[in-house]
């Protein structure tokens, strides 16, 4: 636990004994399924609104206390309350992560404590309730870098049209945070880049992957992977898109189908849980796995490319529903 050691006397910290705790509840057992811990930071005079956009991180104003648990709460469990103000309304920001550190779930509420006459629930959420809709975005390429990939593709062509559609730098819009997960060559799914703004690292990045192809199509682990990482940096202000490109249908993942859709859909029956696909197969059996993965109620733009044209455009089709995603409709 972490408190501030120059807080007044005065504003220090009734005991809230006899007072009951923090219930963190999911609305879907399958996102819940992979909870092993919780982090409870709690502030004083800082908003969810600044809170929800920016990603968990040490020295942040306000912080007044960090309490760490395995998950679930206890929500007769009273501790996550103590040496904390009880009359007035502090923020508390909840973070669910798996056995590996990632987060899963957050969500932020204000809470007096001395109001409480049961545990303060807060459903968690895998992406966030923000006041405004986005209007930047956060994209992750996902890249088919197998063998089956070179099967798809035999002229290399997929690359260079990415370059020259998607991340064309007249196009591309400069606020825009770039991301890239490939599966194939490295025998598993990997962040070959992290979250940058630099156009011109992720386009050095695609030119390094030209020719290469090695591996079995891990598509679903690819998938899996990069909708966990871009649903763990979610903030408000951004939204997040998954822009995958794929040779041949699944072999040989880890992960299963229902692993790969559920990092899309998220909580069933919840559209605001959703992330966006905008994906491009270049075979039948390509096309077959990816659409399969969106259910008819979730929004997503899957295209078939099986020739150079057809490349051409579905690579545009995406560069302009970018353009649609980023700027959403006035009210």
């Amino acid at each position: 636990m972490r408190f501030l050691a120059w807080a007044p006397a005065a504003l220090l910290f009734a005991g809230c004994s006899g007072s009951t705790g923090l219930d963190a509840t999911f609305s879907d057992e399958l996102v819940e399924a992979p909870a092993r811990a919780v982090q409870v930071s709690v502030f004083d005079g800082t908003s969810c609104k600044d809170i929800m956009s920016d990603v968990p991180k040490p020295g942040r104003a306000g912080l007044l206390k960090t309490y760490d648990h395995r998950y679930p709460l206890d929500p007769s469990d009273a501790t996550v309350f103590n040496e904390l103000p009880t009359d007035r309304p502090l923020t508390f920001e909840i973070v669910v992560r798996d056995e590996g550190g990632l987060q899963i779930a957050r969500s932020c509420q204000l809470i007096t404590i001395e109001q409480l006459e049961d545990a303060a629930v807060v459903e968690m959420r895998t992406m966030p309730i923000c006041d405004a809709p986005p209007n930047k975005l956060d994209v992750m390429i996902v890249l088919d870098t197998s063998v089956g990939m070179q099967l798809a593709d035999q002229d290399g062509a997929h690359i260079p049209e990415i370059l020259g559609t998607v991340l064309d730098p007249t196009a591309a819009f400069p606020d825009t945070i770039w991301g890239l997960v490939t599966y194939g060559h490295e025998n598993r799914a990997t962040e070959l880049v992290m979250p940058t703004s630099d156009l011109n690292t992720m386009r050095d990045a695609l030119r390094g992957l030209e020719g290469v192809a090695d591996g079995e199509s891990h598509l679903f682990d690819g998938m899996s992977r990069a909708t966990d990482l871009l649903r763990a940096r979610a903030v408000c202000g951004r939204k997040p898109v998954v822009f995958a490109v794929v040779g041949f249908a699944d072999q040989g993942s880890t992960k299963k189908f229902d692993d790969a859709q559920i990092g899309i859909v998220s909580s069933r029956g919840d559209a605001t849980d959703d992330l966006f696909l905008a994906g491009v197969a270049l075979t039948n059996e390509g096309f077959s796995d990816l659409d399969d993965l969106v259910p008819m109620t979730v929004e997503a733009l899957v295209t078939g490319a099986g020739s150079r044209a057809l490349m051409t455009q579905a690579f545009r089709e995406v560069r302009d529903q970018l353009a649609v995603l980023r700027t959403p409709p006035t009210m």
